[in-house]
């Protein structure tokens, strides 16, 4: 368990005037085999109002087959944390039946408001749903989803652009055709649209959603979606209205040399421009030796107070010095590209130079000498669960004058979780299951660990396949048998392997000699 305390002060303008804030909060993290938790209390005091307290608290649990996650956020009105007038609430369980089936409950409150400086400023609509989940993976490039919904929705802004409550029946198909990635999702069910003027009859709902990525190659990826949608949500005369929206991306890296990107979409639901929203966004950005050349263009709504869309462009020039006391001509460069289930936002380091991968996972180390590095992958960087394919930290050679290229690969992982049961025929046996060797091996990799004073332990992050599990600890066998010291176990990736170890107390045969011995007196 790890517990910390902060202090803040925080000067920002309410209502067009400077206040000061004091904020005071105590946190704590507590993880073991099955249970992982942090919680924050915090206090807010601002002169001339209450003292308020916030809460935060996130906890996931996992057993066998059975996931748990709940997340819960507090903020009351005018506590100027980075919160403030806010409240969510959000539970799942997941209970996985076989490698393709699982079953899930989702419950979700949300009524959320950053409070970041006088320049953000959002007020997001209240909803709360509840929701049943069926998953069925067919294969890794076939999963299927269907859900039974049950949410209303509402505009907290003065004046109300929609308030509904409605069920539904959601179905979502994942696939892979090649290069294609695929994703088709709708929903079909019945919208009780309560801003509605004539009456309150629920009516029909349909929406179908198709989104597609095409990857070229490694360098060019592009794609795009439509969606139709039929509801009586935003009409104030409760009749069903057509609404259709598309869009489309491209990306292409050229060498590192030149970059370029581009999205579009046509419009957003009523209901989804409560936070800016972007229409186009477009960047091209040229790098040729130390001259950098950057062109961003963007159209972008902007909700209350704003409430309108701004155009934005920008160009930029620059150019590095990196003025040396000698010239170097025999530089080398090192290119990689991360692929895999995660590959934004990891942080990769070069004997100490540090980079962190884009949105399609590339990343480079420029003016190298040549020579031998060492490039680790910073485990932080990755979601828990999530681990590089290949063996780290990884031995590149670079070249002069030359570019290196690296291919790496993001894998989720599974856990196995374990005891050891010592059957004894002693009553009051002491005998200590604590801190005894367990080693779990496949091939050329090996892990030790140490068992708890129940016996228990885990090993997590592995990768998937059958692996082999043993008591390492030789004080044991002296009381001991072992009935599977060789215990077998498949991982698969996001589940949780059992591994029993059970010991059978040795017996002691004592002998008896068949004569009287007489002992005499000294």
């Amino acid at each position: 368990m790890i517990l910390s305390f902060n202090v803040l002060n925080k000067k920002h303008i309410v209502k067009e005037k400077p206040i000061s804030t004091n904020l005071l909060s105590v946190s704590g993290s507590y993880k073991k085999a099955n249970i992982w938790s942090e919680s924050e209390l915090s206090l807010s005091k601002t002169r001339d109002l209450k003292t308020k307290f916030g809460f935060y608290s996130n906890v996931y649990y996992t057993k066998n087959e059975i996931n748990i996650s709940s997340n819960v956020i507090l903020a009351p009105k005018d506590f100027f944390g980075f919160y403030d007038n806010s409240i969510l609430v959000n539970n799942t369980i997941h209970y996985t039946y076989s490698k393709k089936i699982r079953v899930g409950a989702i419950h979700n409150l949300s009524q959320i408001n950053p409070s970041l400086d006088a320049f953000y400023f959002t007020v997001a609509p209240y909803s709360n749903s509840l929701i049943a989940e069926l998953s069925y993976d067919y294969s890794n490039n076939h999963k299927f989803r269907f859900n039974l919904v049950s949410r209303t929705r509402e505009d907290r802004m003065p004046i109300k652009t929609y308030d509904f409550k409605e069920n539904l029946v959601r179905h979502t198909y994942y696939g892979k055709l090649g290069d294609f990635l695929i994703q088709a999702d709708g929903d079909i069910g019945r919208t009780q649209n309560k801003l509605a003027e004539s009456n309150l009859k629920s009516k029909g709902l349909f929406r179908q959603r198709i989104q597609s990525t095409y990857s070229l190659n490694k360098d060019i990826q592009f794609g795009g979606f439509v969606e139709y949608l039929n509801t009586n949500r935003y009409s104030d005369n409760n009749k069903n209205q057509n609404y259709v929206y598309y869009g489309s991306n491209v990306a292409w890296n050229y060498k590192n040399i030149l970059n370029f990107s581009l999205f579009y979409r046509n419009n957003y639901a009523p209901d989804e421009l409560f936070s800016s929203q972007s229409f186009f966004d477009s960047q091209v950005e040229f790098n040729f030796k130390n001259h950098n050349l950057s062109f961003s263009a963007s159209h972008s709504f902007f909700p209350a107070p704003v409430n309108e869309k701004s155009i934005f462009i920008s160009l930029k020039y620059t150019y590095k010095l990196n003025t040396p006391i000698k010239k170097r001509k025999d530089l080398g460069e090192l290119v990689g590209s991360l692929n895999g289930v995660n590959k934004k936002g990891v942080i990769l380091q070069l004997n100490g130079e540090r980079v962190i991968s884009d949105d399609l996972g590339n990343f480079s180390f420029k003016d190298l000498t040549p020579g031998k590095y060492i490039l680790e992958v910073k485990k932080s960087s990755l979601p828990f669960g999530t681990i590089i394919d290949q063996k780290t930290p990884i031995e590149v050679v670079v070249e002069a004058n030359s570019i290196k290229s690296l291919s790496l690969t993001t894998i989720k992982t599974g856990k196995v979780s374990g005891q050891i049961i010592a059957n004894s025929t002693e009553k009051n046996s002491t005998n200590s299951l604590e801190n005894i060797l367990i080693k779990i091996y496949k091939d050329d990799f090996s892990i030790i660990t140490l068992t708890n004073k129940y016996g228990e332990f885990s090993f997590s992050e592995l990768k998937e396949g059958t692996y082999k599990a043993k008591i390492v600890s030789e004080t044991l066998k002296n009381k001991f048998s072992f009935k599977n010291n060789d215990f077998s176990v498949n991982v698969e990736d996001g589940k949780i392997a059992s591994c029993i170890f059970v010991l059978e107390e040795k017996k002691k045969n004592i002998k008896f000699q068949n004569q009287v011995i007489t002992l005499s007196g000294l």
